[in-house]
């Protein structure tokens, strides 16, 4: 029997705000400090990707270069084969690339994170992370899933040029990694790999989201990068310059049949309203993904209507959540 049941509140899972109930959970930290990162999805082959690992590397280290002045360097890279256990956390160097490529040259790798390092003890940080959707009824294209996240790297002061150096970066990738769909933003997503915070959101990875995206998108962000799938599922080029200017949103070319939608401005000024202009616009190409519960530090969402408002007097234990209620509640998880 629960002590406590008479004294928790009752309501749908989906209208609990678990961001606000986690913050004020005692002895919580504060929120930590956003940061830039970028999502985006390629539709090459593992062993196509084998073959650009250097030049990833170097773009890494070119971005790094023009960002900041700490002395940053390859420090270290976790990866895990499919044939085998893991994961391994290995320093960088000849044995540990060799390592990776091979794995990518037998489509054997699971998931790989490659760290830029600086500090006496690494705490500045910045990951490339990729993540491989392995199912044996779909085809092999939009099969990786990739990020860029940082950690204790760029302080607020410096974020503007590090997006715009990023989003530089991304457009350079287009077309040699075969970008379906990338997006760069400025929130809490530290140490979150791969996953965007549309995908911690609604609680879902690339397995869900990497069959998808030669059409759809994972998030809304301060630039999205959308190439034919998505801006024919939002009407055509035309249709969305124009919807996309009725929102206070622009868009360019950014090389081949890829262009970037995006809010006017720096990074640290796109603000809520931008936020919700980029939603509504990119709301026909949005996989679409019921809201269950999301408990954790706040990101850069807008909830779906009837989602996530219904606030826990401070002080009172967990509640009872009712599953099946409403339309935006699968399963209380």
């Amino acid at each position: 029997m629960d002590p406590l049941y008479d004294q928790r509140m009752e309501m749908p899972v989906h209208e609990l705000d678990g961001v606000d109930f986690f913050c004020n959970e005692p002895r919580r930290k504060a929120p930590p400090e956003p940061t830039v990162a970028a999502y985006f999805d390629s539709g090459l082959t593992q062993p196509e990707l084998a073959g650009l690992v250097d030049r990833i590397v170097a773009g890494i280290a070119a971005l790094l270069a023009r960002t900041t002045t700490l002395p940053m360097a390859l420090g270290h890279a976790e990866w895990r084969r499919a044939d085998e256990s893991g994961p391994w956390r290995q320093p960088w160097n000849t044995e540990t690339r060799d390592a990776i490529i091979a794995g990518l040259r037998a489509d054997q790798l699971e998931d790989a994170k490659i760290a830029f390092t600086a500090g006496e003890h690494d705490e500045h940080r910045l990951y490339f992370a990729c993540e491989a959707y392995r199912e044996p009824d779909h085809a092999p294209d939009a099969s990786l899933t990739m990020s860029l996240f940082s950690m204790d790297l760029w302080a607020r002061d410096g974020a503007d040029a590090a997006a715009d150096a990023t989003l530089a970066l991304l457009r350079d990738w287009a077309q040699p990694m075969r970008l379906r769909a990338a997006g760069v933003t400025y929130d809490r997503v530290r140490g979150r790999g791969p996953r965007s915070p549309w995908d911690l959101w609604y609680g879902t990875n690339h397995q869900v989201t990497a069959p998808q995206t030669a059409e759809r998108v994972r998030g809304y962000f301060w630039a999205n990068l959308l190439t034919a799938g998505q801006v024919a599922r939002l009407g055509g080029l035309p249709r969305l310059r124009e919807n996309a200017s009725e929102h206070g949103l622009t868009v360019e070319p950014a090389g081949g049949d890829a262009v970037v939608l995006r809010a006017p401005g720096p990074v640290t000024a796109f603000d809520d309203d931008l936020l919700a202009a980029c939603k509504q616009v990119l709301g026909p190409a949005l996989i679409h993904r019921a809201y269950t519960l999301y408990q954790g530090y706040p990101l850069r969402i807008i909830p779906d209507p009837g989602t996530a408002f219904r606030k826990v007097p401070s002080g009172s234990p967990f509640p009872r959540l009712l599953a099946g209620q409403g339309p935006y509640a699968d399963e209380v998880s």
